[in-house]
């Protein structure tokens, strides 16, 4: 780390803040955080009261900053963040990155924004509102932000860690949030960022990965033998919760695994605990087959269409679709 880095790690602890034995490198997945001594142990320890609204951040001058006139902070921790996002956050390669995705969206045209609007839920002419300076500094947030109860939060030096899926996720405890236990290692140290599919990943975190995942698009079905509409919002569902909500004669879930590579039979075990809450609905489990399916032929769909395209984001983007198309053939 150079001299500046070293600062902001003094002044971290000053406000509050826990960083131990890590430092920035580059590696298999860009630039991320090692342990400077790989015979010891590393954290990050963040307290609430260190945390970042990302609706207080502004993109300047090129000029990452807390907004000014805000009185939520403190004149030291303003101060702090600024450096922090100046130094360790909007270099150069990372502006190049995101203003390079963003244009290449801007290619797709408007059958593929629908289907992403209808299918991924992912609206590239309301994310494209606005000026570049702010679909910039949008795009850069969400590649940073923690869900921290109802805000989408910084959180210094834990943001700078790459995800790896196998990697265990970060904890939220009563003071504030931890890195996992990161033994002593020469290994990159990484966080599992979420539950998420390689598709909503790359649009929001702009990385390719092969994700073990695959979560069902919308749909809305009429089970006609039963006068129930089932619908399902498309929503990426964590381990094993889910919400089932009965509205008249309509069944709404949130979410619905259909693929899962390390367990072939869990989207199908999944959808049996939904069932067991309809207790008064006699669905048959094969249903699941039918909802299979039709995610299948809608991926094909779109990825015909943006086979069309040729810039790097639609070449992922329909690398990604196959491997979902892949994983969800696996279940059929």
């Amino acid at each position: 780390m150079n001299q500046n880095c070293n600062y902001l790690i003094y002044q971290f602890r000053k406000l509050g803040g826990k960083v131990e034995n890590i430092q920035l490198k580059r590696g298999n997945y860009g630039r991320g955080i090692f342990s400077i001594n790989p015979n010891l142990k590393s954290s990050i320890f963040v307290p609430y009261n260190l945390m970042i609204d990302v609706n207080d951040i502004n993109l300047i001058n090129n000029k990452l900053s807390i907004k000014k006139n805000n009185k939520t902070y403190d004149k030291e921790l303003i101060n702090f963040i600024n450096l922090y996002l100046d130094e360790l956050c909007w270099s150069e390669e990372i502006q190049q990155d995101l203003d390079s995705f963003e244009k290449d969206l801007i290619s797709f045209n408007s059958t593929i924004r629908i289907l992403l609007r209808n299918f991924l839920l992912i609206d590239i002419d309301k994310r494209h509102k606005g000026s570049w300076n702010n679909i910039l500094l949008k795009s850069f947030l969400d590649t940073r932000k923690f869900k921290i109860k109802d805000s989408n939060m910084i959180c210094p030096f834990l943001d700078l860690l790459n995800h790896q899926m196998d990697s265990p996720k970060f904890f939220a405890g009563k003071e504030g949030i931890s890195s996992p236990y990161f033994p002593p290692s020469n290994n990159e140290l990484t966080i599992n960022y979420k539950n998420q599919s390689s598709i909503k990943r790359l649009f929001q975190y702009k990385f390719f990965s092969l994700e073990p995942n695959v979560f069902s698009f919308p749909f809305s079905f009429k089970l006609e033998d039963l006068n129930i509409i089932f619908i399902c919002n498309g929503i990426e569902t964590n381990n094993n919760s889910f919400s089932v909500k009965r509205d008249a004669n309509k069944v709404i879930i949130d979410g619905l695994p259909i693929a899962f590579k390390n367990n072939r039979n869990y989207p199908f075990k999944y959808f049996d605990k939904i069932l067991e809450t309809l207790e008064d609905i006699n669905i048959h489990p094969s249903f699941i087959e039918k909802i299979i399916e039709y995610n299948l032929a809608m991926r094909q769909i779109m990825k015909k269409e943006v086979n069309s395209l040729k810039n790097k984001t639609s070449i992922q983007f329909s690398e990604l679709l196959q491997h979902e198309i892949k994983s969800i053939k696996s279940e059929i």
